[in-house]
């Protein structure tokens, strides 16, 4: 309901920046950093963060919910990412698939993967 109708927005880009998911720069003479602010719609990073948190949740004898958003976190934990920041990857990827959902007006269908359990056990 926040995101209305998706013609407005010409890429995820701008979706996520809408959704104040995206970095913002901040530069004067030579130097320059990029930080994420607490701008966009609030109500829309919300959404984004709560379905990241339930994307990477397990269920009670430890299953992923979602596989490959578990993997894709759990890639960044291991890339030295903060789980802060992980999440935020996460949350940012999901504005990526939204996006073209909406634009091709399709349903999620979770990408075929492994047993989690084969996984784990190789792992």
């Amino acid at each position: 309901a926040e995101i209305g109708n998706i013609s407005r927005f010409n890429s995820a880009n701008q979706l996520a920046r809408y959704s104040g998911l995206a970095p913002t720069e901040h530069s004067s003479g030579k130097s320059s950093h990029t930080s994420r602010k607490k701008y966009g719609c609030r109500n829309l990073n919300n959404a984004f963060y709560m379905l990241a948190l339930q994307q990477i949740s397990t269920t009670r004898n430890g299953k992923p919910k979602n596989p490959v958003a578990y993997n894709y976190y759990q890639k960044k934990l291991a890339e030295g990412k903060s789980g802060k920041s992980a999440l935020v990857c996460l949350q940012r990827r999901l504005v990526d698939i939204i996006f073209a959902m909406m634009r091709d007006k399709t349903a999620y269908k979770l990408p075929e993967t492994p047993d989690y359990d084969v996984l784990n056990k190789a792992g």
